[in-house]
């Protein structure tokens, strides 16, 4: 789902008016909350897959729900004791850096987007540009 939340995302920050592109961004948004199971299922490069899939669903805030309620045992089996998170290599591990540490960095970045995406934090998830209030 990394591509179908890209994809959602690419629609939702369309700089064009067209109600079309907020439309195909929420359809994107409720075909990853359909399948939420397909998380930590990526292709390519597992960790920005994630991280582009959770955003996507972001956009629904039912659909991020229940991805997120769904995946509850990956994000507990992931949390390392020192608090940061790990992703094991699957099928595509080649596209990912597994050594020097960086599994957990890489790992713990995306996990903290995802969790922080409900605060706001980032323009990309509705906070407002300095100045633009």
């Amino acid at each position: 789902m990394g591509r179908t939340g890209a994809a959602a995302l690419a629609n939702h920050l369309s700089p064009y008016e067209e109600p079309r592109f907020q439309r195909q961004a929420m359809r994107h948004a409720k075909v990853i909350g359909e399948h939420p199971e397909t998380l930590p299922d990526t292709h390519g490069s597992p960790i920005m897959g994630m991280g582009y899939t959770a955003l996507g669903a972001f956009i629904d805030p039912a659909s991020f729900r229940k991805m997120m309620d769904n995946n509850r045992w990956w994000f507990t089996l992931a949390h390392c004791p020192d608090g940061t998170f790990y992703f094991q290599p699957n099928r595509d591990y080649n596209a990912s850096d597994f050594t020097n540490g960086g599994s957990r960095i890489s790992a713990s970045a995306v996990v903290a987007l995802i969790f922080s995406a409900k605060n706001k934090n980032l323009y990309l998830t509705g906070a407002h540009r300095r100045g633009s209030h």
